[in-house]
């Protein structure tokens, strides 16, 4: 009897051995942070946003912390084959993913490798952009309560163009549709680039694009912008009201932000949403970002948890109610 109470006294202080070792070997871990380079995925082509963040804290934290920073761009699927790489990732904080919006909205249209919320740990969010309500300038309209007279007069004549099926832009212009109470179809372009050029061009008469995308053209007079989505109004359009001031409570951003696998130690993290919070405060990067219309938004790693749990709520919410469909 002695020898079974002395095993299982050997058992249970083992365990307890254990136990207080894994938080110690986790605070080693996030002391020696990092010895070796780190992945920073971008999930989409060079020259998206995502890739310009990716790039601008990439370059910087390398330079501060003294190992390579290597930005991969895996597009694709909208984003889900490369965070797919970081959910399948080791959760040791050397593999990363600048997400976008559409982490949260693509699962309400097809089946992802992962779940969006469990499969990652939430490191930092980087910036909220809303969209904007655009017309070529040739359109008899100047304010909001203008176009929706005339788009609900001829919808046919009115199609609105955006970057594509399924994203923050179309989702938010049907939204803004349903209470409106307007009925005019989608053109989906293969980026925003190409909608908000041939809106510039004449092609379109109408558009809904991110407020980066779309300022060059409304600075330059070739597009006039009408509304944007946020709940203030741009700061490089001031005098555009947004969409809820202008008596329709439709209020979104398109956002992104940086995940690491699930499992990832939160001593890690906290270093990680420390550095890029300083980057992205950097004089530098802050002049670059605010000539495009972008300014950093950042917060805890517990604010940024929650920011994405209520996306997925909202966004589910509103394509239920709008019937968005990704076509």
């Amino acid at each position: 009897m002695k020898l079974i109470v002395n095993l299982m006294r050997g058992v249970a202080l083992a365990a307890v051995l254990g136990l207080s070792g894994a938080p110690a070997r986790a605070d080693d871990a996030a002391a020696n942070y990092p010895d070796k380079p780190i992945r920073l995925i971008a999930p989409f082509a060079p020259g998206a946003l995502t890739d310009t963040l990716a790039r601008l804290i990439g370059n910087k934290m390398s330079v501060d912390w003294g190992q390579p920073v290597v930005v991969e761009n895996r597009p694709g699927a909208a984003g889900a084959i490369g965070t797919a790489v970081v959910a399948n990732a080791p959760p040791d904080g050397y593999t990363l993913v600048v997400i976008t919006s559409g982490h949260v909205i693509n699962p309400n249209f097809t089946q992802m490798p992962y779940d969006p919320v469990k499969s990652f740990e939430p490191i930092i969010l980087l910036t909220e952009i809303p969209n904007l309500v655009a017309v070529h300038p040739s359109v008899p309209v100047k304010t909001l309560d203008e176009y929706v007279k005339l788009v609900k007069a001829n919808p046919k004549d009115y199609p609105y163009a955006t970057s594509g099926a399924g994203g923050s832009s179309h989702i938010t212009m049907e939204w803004f549709k349903n209470v409106a109470k307007l009925d005019n179809a989608h053109v989906s372009y293969k980026g925003g680039s190409l909608a908000i050029s041939d809106l510039s061009a004449g092609h379109i008469k109408t558009a809904m694009s991110t407020v980066p995308t779309g300022f060059p053209y409304v600075d330059s007079g070739r597009v006039r912008a009408i509304a944007v989505s946020s709940k203030k109004r741009s700061p490089v359009l001031p005098d555009v009201p947004t969409l809820e001031e202008s008596g329709y409570p439709v209020v979104s951003v398109e956002w992104w932000g940086v995940l690491a696998p699930a499992g990832t130690p939160l001593a890690i993290r906290e270093k990680l949403n420390a550095e890029i919070a300083r980057i992205m405060t950097s004089p530098d990067v802050e002049q670059k970002l605010s000539q495009i219309g972008v300014a950093f938004t950042g917060g805890s790693i517990a604010q940024f948890d929650e920011f994405v749990k209520d996306e997925m709520v909202k966004w589910a919410r509103v394509i239920k109610e709008a019937n968005v469909k990704n076509e």
